[in-house]
């Protein structure tokens, strides 16, 4: 008895290539989501990155701020600055002994008008005015990307003084500073007002 194969039916056909259609649908999928994945991890990485360059600009600022708050709070700075001592001259600052950043602060009058906006210190028309002076952090290297500002206003001079019970006249004076780091984002402005009582 010989035996026939059987012959394969058109239905198993259609089902061959019906697996081979899903595979490949499946195959897309997983690259849709894979290229998703690595494009979502992307993002979160920038974000992460210009989040880290704000808050290396906010710090570098805050630093400029508390450096110039120092500076007048010095006792070279009431010695030796034209500004607090209208007869020192550059030759007098030398021979004083005075320390040169305390002495040669600079500090500008304060702009008159309706200037104190957030606007208007961040504006670049406020950071290319004469009296605009750098500061780079202590120990830092060029190569870090910060590029440091800062403006010291003479505010006015008045006999009462914001902290009752010290004798003596109060000068108040304006900071400003300002950090920009590498990304064009990454840009911070702190601003105090401080009191030297003479």
């Amino acid at each position: 008895m010989s035996m026939r194969p059987i012959p394969r039916s058109g239905t198993t056909t259609r089902q061959d290539g019906f697996i081979l259609v899903t595979s490949l649908i499946f195959l897309v999928i997983l690259t849709l989501l894979a290229v998703s994945a690595i494009n979502s991890s992307t993002l979160q990485e920038r974000m992460a990155a210009n989040q880290r360059e704000k808050s290396r600009a906010l710090d570098a600022a805050d630093s400029a701020l508390r450096h110039v708050e120092t500076l007048l709070a010095s006792s070279d700075f009431r010695a030796c600055n034209p500004v607090m001592n209208p007869g020192i001259t550059s030759n007098s600052q030398s021979t004083n002994s005075c320390n040169a950043n305390a002495s040669g602060l600079a500090v500008i009058p304060a702009s008159s008008g309706n200037t104190d906006s957030a606007t208007y210190y961040l504006s670049d028309q406020f950071w290319s005015q004469t009296g605009v002076s750098t500061y780079q952090l202590p120990g830092d290297a060029s190569t870090s990307g910060l590029n440091i500002q800062y403006v010291v206003e003479y505010v006015r001079q008045q006999a009462d003084d914001l902290n009752p019970g010290s004798a003596g006249t109060t000068v108040l004076f304006r900071i400003t500073a300002r950090a920009r780091g590498r990304s064009p984002g990454s840009r911070a402005v702190v601003q105090s007002v401080y009191q030297v009582t003479t």
